[in-house]
């Protein structure tokens, strides 16, 4: 079952996300899910940015973590 997480890109995209991601992918998406147990009042989810120029070349290593909630 398709739970909302999604693998290079957010669907839909966050209303709320207010850091710098310039020059970078969004590597994987993962949405508040209660088999996770990630659900709370106020989260919606998380993704992993890497830079598009690592991306392409499949290198992972380097990356930026963005938390999303609600303000």
């Amino acid at each position: 079952d398709w739970r909302g997480h999604r693998l290079f890109g957010i669907e839909p995209e966050f209303p709320n996300n207010w850091d710098d991601l310039r020059g970078q992918d969004c590597f994987i998406s993962i949405r508040e899910d209660p088999l996770l147990g990630n659900i709370s009042e106020h989260f919606y989810g998380v993704s992993v940015w890497c830079p598009r120029k690592d991306m392409a070349k499949g290198s992972l290593e380097h990356g930026q973590v963005v938390r999303h909630c609600a303000v």
